[in-house]
């Protein structure tokens, strides 16, 4: 995580998140945090939530997927923090995540398969999500 000031930026924490490439990333600000949740090559799905002095709760849901993630998405439905996440596997997966001062929890709510066996992307606009492929 960086503070950003007139000087530039500042590393405030760093931790190694996968044992290979991190493909996608997806960052939002809830209840005065920011979470950072990543997908990588090693099929795991990280959440990282940092407080504003830098300090890091993490949690790794190993083999996520059955393949590499390409596509990360963060946002808040219904008032739920949840992650949407899709790779060469084909298939969308969502999960619920919650934390607090010193755990974090991802659960999986629900998977579709999809037709992209190409899968490059994924993002939220609204209340669509788009697959890229």
């Amino acid at each position: 995580m960086f503070k950003v000031s007139r000087a530039g930026l500042e590393m405030k924490a760093r931790e190694q998140a996968h044992d290979f490439g991190v493909n996608c990333l997806a960052v939002k600000v809830v209840e005065g945090r920011v979470v950072a949740v990543t997908g990588g090559d090693d099929q795991h799905i990280r959440v990282g939530v940092y407080s504003a002095e830098g300090s890091l709760i993490a949690f790794t849901r190993k083999f996520a997927h059955t393949s590499c993630i390409k596509g990360i998405a963060l946002y808040k439905k219904n008032g739920v923090l949840t992650v949407a996440s899709s790779g060469y596997d084909q298939r969308l997966k969502f999960w619920e995540v919650s934390f607090d001062d010193q755990t974090v929890k991802i659960q999986k709510k629900c998977q579709v398969r999809h037709c992209l066996s190409d899968m490059n992307g994924l993002c939220k606009s609204g209340s669509k999500l788009i697959l890229v492929g």
